[in-house]
Protein backbone atom coordinates (compact mmCIF):
# COMPACT_ATOMS: atom_id res chain seq x y z
CA UNK A 1 0.00 0.00 0.00
CA UNK A 2 1.16 3.53 -0.78
CA UNK A 3 2.23 5.39 2.39
CA UNK A 4 2.07 9.10 3.03
CA UNK A 5 5.89 9.15 2.77
CA UNK A 6 5.67 7.92 -0.83
CA UNK A 7 3.38 10.82 -1.73
CA UNK A 8 5.39 13.43 0.20
CA UNK A 9 8.48 12.45 -1.78
CA UNK A 10 6.77 13.35 -5.04
CA UNK A 11 6.38 16.97 -3.97
CA UNK A 12 9.83 17.29 -2.36
CA UNK A 13 11.43 19.78 -4.75
CA UNK A 14 13.44 21.67 -2.11
CA UNK A 15 17.00 22.13 -3.43
CA UNK A 16 18.42 22.52 0.09
CA UNK A 17 17.27 18.99 0.97
CA UNK A 18 18.91 17.52 -2.10
CA UNK A 19 22.11 19.51 -1.52
CA UNK A 20 22.32 18.09 2.03
CA UNK A 21 21.63 14.56 0.76
CA UNK A 22 24.28 14.94 -1.95
CA UNK A 23 26.86 16.42 0.44
CA UNK A 24 26.38 13.82 3.20
CA UNK A 25 25.93 10.78 0.99
CA UNK A 26 23.54 7.84 1.04
CA UNK A 27 23.64 7.40 4.84
CA UNK A 28 21.91 10.79 5.21
CA UNK A 29 18.66 9.16 4.06
CA UNK A 30 18.23 7.83 7.60
CA UNK A 31 17.57 9.94 10.65
CA UNK A 32 19.96 9.75 13.59
CA UNK A 33 18.95 7.14 16.18
CA UNK A 34 19.33 9.58 19.07
CA UNK A 35 17.14 12.12 17.30
CA UNK A 36 14.42 9.49 16.78
CA UNK A 37 14.47 8.66 20.49
CA UNK A 38 14.25 12.35 21.46
CA UNK A 39 11.39 12.93 19.02
CA UNK A 40 9.50 9.91 20.37
CA UNK A 41 9.98 11.28 23.89
CA UNK A 42 8.43 14.60 22.84
CA UNK A 43 5.42 12.62 21.58
CA UNK A 44 5.37 10.15 24.47
CA UNK A 45 1.64 10.42 25.22
CA UNK A 46 0.80 9.81 21.54
CA UNK A 47 2.55 6.41 21.43
CA UNK A 48 4.36 7.20 18.20
CA UNK A 49 7.01 4.68 17.16
CA UNK A 50 9.67 5.98 14.80
CA UNK A 51 11.37 3.24 12.81
CA UNK A 52 14.81 4.66 12.00
CA UNK A 53 15.14 2.31 9.03
CA UNK A 54 11.80 3.23 7.46
CA UNK A 55 11.14 6.84 8.51
CA UNK A 56 11.39 9.46 5.77
CA UNK A 57 12.33 13.06 6.37
CA UNK A 58 12.15 16.32 4.41
CA UNK A 59 13.18 19.87 5.23
CA UNK A 60 11.65 23.28 4.51
CA UNK A 61 8.55 21.50 3.25
CA UNK A 62 6.05 23.97 1.81
CA UNK A 63 2.54 24.05 3.30
CA UNK A 64 1.15 24.02 -0.24
CA UNK A 65 2.97 20.73 -0.91
CA UNK A 66 1.87 19.33 2.44
CA UNK A 67 -1.79 20.10 1.87
CA UNK A 68 -1.70 18.74 -1.69
CA UNK A 69 0.15 15.56 -0.62
CA UNK A 70 -2.45 14.84 2.07
CA UNK A 71 -5.31 15.31 -0.39
CA UNK A 72 -3.58 13.19 -3.03
CA UNK A 73 -2.89 10.40 -0.54
CA UNK A 74 -6.20 10.42 1.33
CA UNK A 75 -8.34 10.82 -1.81
CA UNK A 76 -6.29 8.23 -3.74
CA UNK A 77 -5.92 10.44 -6.77
CA UNK A 78 -3.06 10.86 -9.21
CA UNK A 79 -1.41 13.97 -10.57
CA UNK A 80 -2.33 15.03 -14.08
CA UNK A 81 -5.90 13.76 -13.84
CA UNK A 82 -7.25 17.22 -14.55
CA UNK A 83 -9.09 17.38 -11.25
CA UNK A 84 -9.39 20.75 -9.51
CA UNK A 85 -10.18 21.22 -5.82
CA UNK A 86 -11.94 24.21 -4.34
CA UNK A 87 -9.54 26.66 -2.73
CA UNK A 88 -12.28 28.67 -1.03
CA UNK A 89 -10.64 28.14 2.38
CA UNK A 90 -7.29 29.44 1.08
CA UNK A 91 -5.32 26.27 1.84
CA UNK A 92 -3.06 26.76 -1.20
CA UNK A 93 -1.47 30.21 -1.07
CA UNK A 94 0.87 32.29 -3.18
CA UNK A 95 3.84 32.03 -0.83
CA UNK A 96 6.51 29.56 0.26
CA UNK A 97 5.65 29.32 3.96
CA UNK A 98 6.94 25.99 5.17
CA UNK A 99 7.60 23.55 7.99
CA UNK A 100 11.27 23.18 8.93
CA UNK A 101 11.23 19.38 9.17
CA UNK A 102 8.68 16.69 8.33
CA UNK A 103 9.09 13.09 9.46
CA UNK A 104 6.81 10.38 8.07
CA UNK A 105 6.74 7.01 9.81
CA UNK A 106 3.95 4.58 8.97
CA UNK A 107 0.69 6.53 9.10
CA UNK A 108 2.12 9.21 11.42
CA UNK A 109 3.35 12.54 10.05
CA UNK A 110 5.40 14.67 12.44
CA UNK A 111 5.82 18.38 11.72
CA UNK A 112 8.77 20.03 13.44
CA UNK A 113 9.27 23.79 13.58
CA UNK A 114 12.65 25.02 14.84
CA UNK A 115 13.98 28.30 16.22
CA UNK A 116 17.51 29.10 17.36
CA UNK A 117 16.49 31.81 19.80
CA UNK A 118 13.25 33.34 21.04
CA UNK A 119 9.97 32.42 19.36
CA UNK A 120 7.90 35.05 17.61
CA UNK A 121 4.18 35.08 18.45
CA UNK A 122 3.41 36.29 14.92
CA UNK A 123 5.42 33.47 13.37
CA UNK A 124 3.72 30.77 15.42
CA UNK A 125 0.29 32.31 14.89
CA UNK A 126 0.86 32.14 11.13
CA UNK A 127 1.91 28.48 11.34
CA UNK A 128 -1.18 27.65 13.42
CA UNK A 129 -3.46 29.23 10.81
CA UNK A 130 -1.86 27.12 8.08
CA UNK A 131 -2.07 23.97 10.20
CA UNK A 132 -5.81 24.55 10.66
CA UNK A 133 -6.21 24.35 6.89
CA UNK A 134 -4.90 20.78 6.83
CA UNK A 135 -8.42 19.75 7.89
CA UNK A 136 -7.42 17.32 10.66
CA UNK A 137 -9.87 16.27 13.37
CA UNK A 138 -9.27 16.90 17.09
CA UNK A 139 -6.89 13.95 17.25
CA UNK A 140 -4.89 15.23 14.29
CA UNK A 141 -6.24 12.62 11.88
CA UNK A 142 -6.72 13.49 8.21
CA UNK A 143 -8.74 11.13 6.01
CA UNK A 144 -10.26 7.80 7.00
CA UNK A 145 -9.63 4.07 6.85
CA UNK A 146 -6.27 2.70 5.77
CA UNK A 147 -5.46 5.98 4.01
CA UNK A 148 -5.76 8.11 7.16
CA UNK A 149 -2.76 10.09 8.41
CA UNK A 150 -2.21 11.22 12.01
CA UNK A 151 -0.52 14.61 12.36
CA UNK A 152 1.74 15.77 15.20
CA UNK A 153 3.40 19.14 15.83
CA UNK A 154 6.66 19.64 17.74
CA UNK A 155 8.69 22.78 18.45
CA UNK A 156 12.48 22.55 18.58
CA UNK A 157 14.49 25.31 20.28
CA UNK A 158 17.15 25.91 22.98
CA UNK A 159 14.47 26.30 25.69
CA UNK A 160 10.89 25.12 26.25
CA UNK A 161 8.51 27.66 24.60
CA UNK A 162 5.77 26.75 27.09
CA UNK A 163 7.79 28.63 29.70
CA UNK A 164 8.14 31.72 27.54
CA UNK A 165 4.61 33.11 27.57
CA UNK A 166 3.49 31.45 24.36
CA UNK A 167 0.96 29.14 26.00
CA UNK A 168 -1.87 31.55 25.21
CA UNK A 169 -1.45 30.85 21.51
CA UNK A 170 -2.54 27.25 22.09
CA UNK A 171 -6.03 28.52 22.94
CA UNK A 172 -6.45 29.38 19.25
CA UNK A 173 -4.83 26.19 17.97
CA UNK A 174 -6.43 22.84 17.03
CA UNK A 175 -6.49 20.41 19.98
CA UNK A 176 -3.96 18.03 18.36
CA UNK A 177 -1.20 20.66 18.40
CA UNK A 178 -0.89 20.92 22.19
CA UNK A 179 0.52 18.39 24.65
CA UNK A 180 -2.42 16.35 25.86
CA UNK A 181 -4.67 18.17 28.33
CA UNK A 182 -1.89 20.56 29.31
CA UNK A 183 -1.59 24.11 28.03
CA UNK A 184 1.87 23.31 26.73
CA UNK A 185 3.70 22.78 23.48
CA UNK A 186 5.33 19.53 22.51
CA UNK A 187 9.01 20.42 22.56
CA UNK A 188 12.45 18.95 22.02
CA UNK A 189 15.78 20.65 22.60
CA UNK A 190 17.79 21.99 19.69
CA UNK A 191 21.46 20.95 19.60
CA UNK A 192 23.17 23.24 22.20
CA UNK A 193 25.94 23.88 19.66
CA UNK A 194 23.47 26.09 17.77
CA UNK A 195 23.90 28.71 20.52
CA UNK A 196 27.46 29.33 19.31
CA UNK A 197 25.98 31.15 16.30
CA UNK A 198 25.49 34.40 18.22
CA UNK A 199 26.28 37.01 15.55
CA UNK A 200 23.74 38.72 13.32
CA UNK A 201 23.91 41.50 10.76
CA UNK A 202 21.45 44.31 10.06
CA UNK A 203 21.15 47.69 8.37
CA UNK A 204 21.89 50.61 10.67
CA UNK A 205 22.56 54.29 11.01
CA UNK A 206 26.08 55.69 11.33
CA UNK A 207 26.12 54.81 15.05
CA UNK A 208 25.24 51.15 14.52
CA UNK A 209 21.63 51.53 15.66
CA UNK A 210 19.20 49.29 13.76
CA UNK A 211 17.59 51.27 10.95
CA UNK A 212 15.76 49.77 7.93
CA UNK A 213 16.44 52.91 5.91
CA UNK A 214 20.04 53.23 7.05
CA UNK A 215 22.95 53.39 4.63
CA UNK A 216 25.27 51.52 7.01
CA UNK A 217 25.34 48.00 8.39
CA UNK A 218 26.58 46.52 11.62
CA UNK A 219 27.33 43.20 13.30
CA UNK A 220 25.50 42.61 16.58
CA UNK A 221 25.62 39.85 19.17
CA UNK A 222 22.40 37.95 19.81
CA UNK A 223 22.25 38.28 23.59
CA UNK A 224 19.53 35.64 23.85
CA UNK A 225 21.94 33.02 22.52
CA UNK A 226 25.04 34.35 24.19
CA UNK A 227 23.38 34.34 27.62
CA UNK A 228 22.52 30.65 27.32
CA UNK A 229 26.04 29.36 26.67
Amino acid sequence: MTTIATTLKRFNRKERYWVVRTALGSHSERLDGGFCVALQRALSEKNVEIDQREAWWGMDYHFNWLFAALRMHCDQCESGEGRAWSNAAGAVQGNQEDIDLVVATGSDLILVEAKNGAWSSDQLRSKIERLKLLQADESGVVGSGDRSVRLHFVLMSPSDPSKGGLGALLATAPAWIGRGDEIAWRWMELDPAARLADCKVHRSDANGKKDKTGVHWTIAVDKRNASQE
